[in-house]
Parts: C-alpha cells; sequence; structure tokens
C-alpha cells in the first residue's frame, strides 16, 4: 500500500529536524534546509515504524509537529478518509471518514485518494473530486465540507490545496468548465473563483512572492499566475504540452514550468503582466530534446 511507504518518509522528515511538511512539497518548494532524511530506506533500514494503511491512496503525507495526515479511499472510492498518525510509532489517532456521492473516473495509478492535504497548524484540508474541498480540526473535528465536482476525466483531478492568507486555494482542472477557486480557511465560504481556459492538469499551484507581491502561479498548456488575494490573472506563457503533471517551482528569480515527459519547459520571469511568452519566457527544451 502506497500510504505505508509515505508514512516512513515522513517520519524521517519529522525525526530530521523537519517538524513541519505542511502539504504538497513541503511549502510548495520541495526544500527541507534544516532536514537530514536517509537517502536510502527499507524494511528494517532507516526505518522508525511501517503501518499498513486500510485503503489506497497516492497522495503524499504531510507533517504538523508530532502528526502524520495522509489521505485515503475504500470501497472502491464510495468512502473517502483524512487519517491522522502519531509521528512517533505510527498508531492511528483519529480517522475522518466521508462518503463520496459521486464516484467517477480514475485509473489505478491515481486512485481516488491523489491530491496531497494541506495544514496550517488549525486544521488539515483535503481535496477529493468526491465530496470535494473538506476541512477537519486536528482532533478530526469536521469544520466545512464545500462540493465542487463533478468532473470530466478519466484520471481524476489530483491538483493538491494550497494556502495562502487566511485561503485555501483549489485548482480544479478537467475537461469542460476549469477553474481556480478560493475559500475562506476558517468557514469554507467562497471568496473569488476564476475560470480558466484549459483541459485537465494535474499540477498543484504554487504560491511565490515576486518583488514582495503575491502570486499564484498554475501550470497547464499555458502557465498562468494570478493574484491570491482576489483570483485576478497577472500573467501567461503559452507553449507546454497538454495533460501537464509537473507542478512549477521557483528560485526566487524565474518560474519553472515543464509538461513533463517528451515535453517543452520554460523559464519564465514573473515581472511581466499579459501574455509573457515572447517576453519574459525562455524555452529550454524543445519536444524530444
Amino acid at each position: 500500500i502506497l500510504g505505508a511507504v509515505c508514512a516512513m518518509v515522513a517520519v524521517g522528515l519529522a525525526s530530521s529536524g523537519a517538524s513541519r511538511w505542511p502539504g504538497w512539497r513541503g511549502d510548495g518548494s520541495g526544500m527541507a534546509p534544516a532536514a537530514r532524511p536517509p537517502q536510502a530506506w527499507g524494511q528494517g533500514r532507516n526505518t522508525v515504524w511501517r503501518v499498513e494503511l486500510a485503503g489506497e491512496g497516492s497522495s503524499s503525507p504531510v507533517v504538523w509537529e508530532d502528526r502524520v495526515f495522509v489521505t485515503a479511499s475504500t470501497d472502491g472510492g464510495a468512502m473517502r478518509h483524512i487519517i491522522c498518525l502519531a509521528a512517533e510509532d505510527g498508531r492511528e489517532l483519529w480517522r475522518h471518514s466521508v462518503a463520496a456521492p459521486v464516484i467517477g473516473k480514475t485509473d489505478p495509478k491515481s486512485g481516488y485518494a491523489p491530491a496531497t492535504p494541506v495544514t496550517d497548524g488549525k486544521r488539515v484540508y483535503a481535496f477529493f473530486d468526491s465530496p470535494g474541498l473538506v476541512a477537519v480540526g486536528l482532533d478530526g473535528t469536521p469544520a466545512w465540507t464545500v462540493p465542487l465536482g463533478p468532473f470530466d476525466t478519466p484520471y481524476n483531478v489530483a491538483s493538491s490545496p494550497v494556502l495562502f492568507g487566511g485561503l485555501v486555494i483549489q485548482c480544479c482542472d478537467h475537461n469542460r468548465e476549469s477553474f481556480l477557486l478560493a475559500v475562506d480557511e476558517a468557514t469554507g465560504q467562497e471568496r473569488w473563483r476564476t475560470p480558466r481556459r484549459q483541459g485537465m492538469q494535474f499540477s498543484t499551484p504554487l504560491v511565490i512572492a515576486c518583488d514582495g507581491a503575491p502570486q499564484v502561479v498554475v501550470t497547464g498548456a499555458a502557465v498562468q499566475a494570478y493574484d491570491p488575494r482576489d483570483g485576478r490573472e497577472l500573467w501567461s506563457c503559452r507553449g507546454l504540452n497538454p495533460n501537464v503533471a509537473p507542478s512549477a517551482v521557483w528560485d526566487g528569480t524565474r518560474v519553472y514550468a515543464t509538461s513533463g515527459r517528451n515535453g517543452p519547459a520554460f523559464a519564465i520571469d514573473p515581472r511581466g503582466r499579459g501574455d509573457v511568452t515572447e517576453t519574459h519566457a525562455r524555452l529550454l527544451t524543445t519536444v524530444g530534446g
């Protein structure tokens, strides 16, 4: 079970000084400067504990102090779960289970729990194609649920929620009306919703600060950046292949976005506005390159 292996990695981070790994790729960068996790692990090797999780899930675990949070699904996708484990020994502390009103299409490589949860130390936020965006307290107490589907994709929707300034931001790209959404982290009330002219893609938004101003960058056939405070589009860069899976990265100067396998990649200066394809973007690779 994928979740059992992921839990070992999370504990390696927590026991190495990185006591907070709150979301997808930690803070979105994938960097943990204080951590010294093992480069290899397995049964009896650099393993603190190993537990079997009830159900399947391809999401990553997240860590907040002494707790590890993972998601899973059971009963062929009919039930979705947020599971809290003790970082010290892997024992299950609580499980919040929700029924899925709609069981959509998926693929064995993604399953019904592909999105990684995120936490701010007050609540845990998890996204499922059904029932939607779910928030629970750190003790598992339900806070709110925001239905967002149904979605038209044969692989499920895998974009993970991200946090900014009291908002939970979720990308919902599929083969019909795609959108980027922000809800209030305390109440689940919708704050803004921006339509996206994208088909299905599976990357997670990346929140950056450019010249002191926030941006949320979302990849797709076009890379697009928005103001996370109101959802207004700031810039876009054309040229990626459709069905993007990799999330963008940021080095403090440029955003790097790639199509994935056999596709082009770009380095983008996020200080531009409007269509920046010809003015603020550099093609790094071409198809087959």
